[in-house]
């Protein structure tokens, strides 16, 4: 996940980036890329505050969520990010991102949950 999304930030990818490889914060089977309806509340957060996830070890859940939303803050993910992915996908990849944003968003207001990390 970090490893696509340095990728993406740095424009060192290798050409125009398909739906199907493009790094959504959700635990999903490799082979099987998400749908933005597959995107929900419940995985995005085990994904965001998961214990496992690299280089978040010891981090609180609001800093996890806040680093995340970086990402995906729509200005900076529509100017800097969507011109990378391939012109086929980017409807599909841009309504994926408008899901993601909206629940971290709504997780990061989620005090109960981000107290468990």
């Amino acid at each position: 996940y970090e490893e696509k999304w340095t990728a993406l930030r740095t424009r060192k990818v290798p050409g125009p980036c398909p739906y199907a490889q493009f790094p959504f914060p959700v635990f999903f089977p490799l082979d099987i890329p998400p749908l933005p309806c597959h995107i929900t509340y419940e995985r995005i957060a085990t994904f965001v505050l998961s214990p496992h996830r690299v280089g978040m070890e010891g981090k609180s859940g609001r800093f996890r969520v806040r680093q995340e939303l970086r990402y995906w803050h729509p200005d900076h993910f529509e100017q800097e990010i969507l011109p990378l992915v391939d012109g086929a996908h980017r409807a599909l990849v841009k309504e994926a991102a408008d899901t993601v944003v909206k629940l971290l968003t709504r997780l990061l207001s989620d005090s109960s949950r981000l107290s468990k990390v």
